[in-house]
């Protein structure tokens, strides 16, 4: 008897576990439907003839296409009893509302067949890369076709070479250390040519320097032939002429020796710092560069300027 009694007493303590009732996707959509229908009349009028939390139901075991699920309504049944009490009905019953449309939407996004959605996901994809937005894709051209298969041999022909014995490795290393030192003196090449052209581009945008001929010439005649530009109005070469008949008269008298690569400054520079002529042919070269390099217009005060400092520099 002492043992039945204890049994009796145990089961009555011990939670029941039923086994949860199975549905299909259909059922339980009618079953979230009707409480819909159940939290309305709740919201409309609050109480307890209203909200019964007893009208839930049990749980539910859904069988969808990714499984089988578990449907708890827990949670709507506390949310019934508290709004039984009038307090905060109305915030409870939206709340839940909002979370059984919730679920009736997951309910149909998971019941419904994968390869549904997966169609209409390629739908709306081929429409967005078929609009404007997005370049179209074009077959590649005869120069494209003819550049990959080229492209592909030489790899071919590469990794042939690669995995060979040892003499193929040799004669890859050797090929590869051409192609490196090949670019290389192709850049250096190319620098250099540059670098040239630049220079004889310079060079043609100015006067070069005279001939060592020239430069012996006699310094009087530079000097006549500026006067007779002068007459002329021509005081550029006016100007241009006096440098130079400055240069031949201080050459003839053994200032430097002939060089027909010196710059009117390489001139300056010979002279040296204490010289009595340095500040006189600095003021001349000045002149010669503002007016004969430079793009500024003399007039006859620039030139009777320059004459009177050649004048000095010739006696």
């Amino acid at each position: 008897m002492r043992r039945s009694a204890s049994l009796l007493v145990l089961l009555a303590i011990l939670p029941l576990h039923a086994e949860l009732r199975r549905c299909t996707p259909d059922q339980l959509q009618d079953r979230l439907r009707s409480l819909e229908s159940l939290v309305s009349a709740c919201s409309a009028a609050p109480g307890k003839a209203t909200c019964k939390a007893d009208a839930v139901g049990d749980n539910l075991q859904v069988t969808l296409p990714s499984g089988a699920r578990t449907v708890e309504f827990s949670w709507l049944r506390d949310a019934l009893a508290r709004a039984a009490t009038g307090k905060h009905a109305q915030q409870e019953m939206a709340a839940a509302q909002q979370r059984l449309a919730s679920d009736l939407s997951s309910l149909n996004s998971a019941a419904a067949p994968p390869g549904e959605y997966l169609q209409r996901d390629h739908a709306v994809l081929r429409e967005i890369l078929a609009s404007s937005r997005f370049p179209q894709a074009q077959p590649p051209n005869l120069w494209q076709r003819l550049r990959d298969r080229f492209l592909a041999w030489l790899s071919s022909k590469l990794d042939r070479l690669g995995t060979g014995g040892s003499p193929t490795r040799w004669i890859s290393q050797i090929l590869l250390m051409a192609v490196i030192l090949g670019s290389c003196g192709g850049l250096l090449l190319w620098f250099s040519r540059a670098t040239r052209r630049q220079r004889l581009l310079l060079a043609q945008g100015r006067e070069r320097t005279p001939s060592a001929a020239t430069l012996l010439r006699d310094w009087q005649l530079w000097l006549a032939e500026a006067g007779l530009l002068a007459e002329q109005k021509q005081w550029r070469e006016a100007i241009h002429h006096l440098y130079w008949a400055a240069i031949g008269s201080m050459e003839t008298r053994g200032t430097w020796r002939p060089d027909r690569a010196r710059t009117p400054r390489e001139y300056l520079g010979l002279l040296a710092p204490g010289s009595g002529s340095k500040d006189d042919l600095l003021c001349l070269t000045r002149c010669l560069e503002r007016f004969w390099y430079g793009a500024d217009s003399p007039g006859e005060r620039d030139y009777d300027e320059a004459r009177t400092v050649t004048e000095r520099l010739v006696a």
